[in-house]
């Protein structure tokens, strides 16, 4: 299982790279200011409380939309484009149950083999497998599921419904930074 690593800090006084940290998940590099931190905030992680204790629910987003499984890729490139998000929600076309995920790359290989975005319905290019994270879940626990998978977004889901959207990015920065971040406007 894949493990956040920090590979370096960044301390320039005198040139235009400021106080940051940069680090590694699952291969993915996040460059994270200090200064979104202030200056006497550090960086946490499982050792702080807050961090240990914040839940996928008070990370998650509504879920801006979703689609049915029967519906064609260009109906799927459509409404990626209207939420300006990188993937969707793929629901069972009867119960509106959530089922799979499709993303941006999965279009570009139905695209790089050849096939009509009017003739391919979502069904026939989403991966079988979807995970899925309980809203109570802790924040960490979501990040330990997300990398293995390699998941960029995750659907929250209540009794088989789904209630929210998280994305690693936020997770991440949830778990290093817990409680809300102000930046101090200049």
């Amino acid at each position: 299982m894949s493990e956040i690593q920090w590979l370096a800090v960044l301390d320039s006084t005198d040139g235009p790279v400021e106080h940051a940290k940069i680090f590694c998940v699952n291969r993915h590099w996040f460059f994270l200011p200090v200064a979104a931190l202030g200056h006497h905030s550090p960086l946490v992680g499982d050792d702080c409380p807050a961090a240990r204790h914040q839940t996928v629910r008070q990370v998650m987003k509504p879920p801006k939309i979703t689609i049915e499984a029967g519906a064609h890729l260009a109906a799927a490139v459509f409404l990626m484009r209207h939420a300006r998000d990188s993937s969707l929600v793929v629901v069972a076309d009867n119960t509106r149950e959530p089922v799979a995920m499709i993303a941006e790359a999965d279009i570009a290989h139905a695209v790089a083999r050849g096939r009509d975005l009017e003739d391919v319905r979502v069904r026939e290019v989403v991966t079988a497998k979807l995970v899925t994270v309980p809203a109570d879940a802790v924040v960490s626990d979501a990040i330990r599921l997300m990398l293995p998978e390699g998941a960029w977004h995750l659907p929250v889901v209540e009794h088989g419904r789904l209630v929210g959207m998280v994305e690693l990015a936020d997770l991440v920065h949830s778990y290093l930074m817990p409680g809300p971040v102000t930046v101090a406007e200049t």
